[in-house]
């Protein structure tokens, strides 16, 4: 009986979990990329953060939203994930240089260019903000959550939210704009 019982519940976790991907997989993904930057690779980040939430499904009570709960597995994986990155850069940098002599798709390359150049100045302002104040501007300006969801998904309180929001900009427009100017 309590072998039924188990199964019966095994089953309906999967069900669960099916339904969280189902409603939330896309903004989980655009969460990933979001705090990852262009490198991140979406899919794998969003396979690892559903396998964290199936592992941990259990633990989570139901007090809270679900949202705040799946931006919390998120935004760890994602930051244990560029941490890795970091200690293994030299790696993937010599990987692609190895990869150099493949030739791209067609596309216009001066246009190709510019918006890689322009992502990878944009990803690098963003580097030198603290994780808090990272992701409290991206969640705002291109998430475009108000200060009240960021607040929930985060824990934080609002005005501790907005007073990061503050120093974030200011941060990033200094950033932006040292890294403009050597250009």
């Amino acid at each position: 009986m309590a072998e039924r019982i188990a199964v019966v519940a095994a089953s309906t976790d999967k069900a669960r979990l099916g339904e969280l991907y189902r409603l939330y997989g896309d903004t989980v993904a655009r969460w990933s990329v979001r705090l990852g930057g262009p490198e991140a690779d979406a899919e794998d980040l969003v396979q690892e953060v559903f396998l964290v939430i199936a592992r941990k499904f259990k633990e989570f009570r139901g007090e809270g939203k679900v949202t705040t709960w799946l931006f919390g597995v998120t935004q760890n994986v994602v930051r244990n994930r560029r941490r890795r990155e970091r200690r293994w850069g030299w790696l993937k940098t010599l990987a692609i240089q190895a990869a150099s002599g493949v030739p791209p798709v067609a596309v216009d390359p001066s246009e190709l260019m510019e918006r890689s150049e322009a992502t990878a100045r944009f990803y690098r302002a963003l580097e030198g903000l603290s994780e808090a104040h990272r992701n409290a501007l991206i969640l705002f300006e291109l998430e475009e959550l108000s200060g009240e969801e960021i607040a929930e998904l985060t824990g934080a309180r609002l005005e501790t939210v907005y007073v990061r929001l503050t120093r974030a900009r200011r941060q990033f427009t200094r950033r932006f704009a040292e890294i403009e100017g050597r250009r």
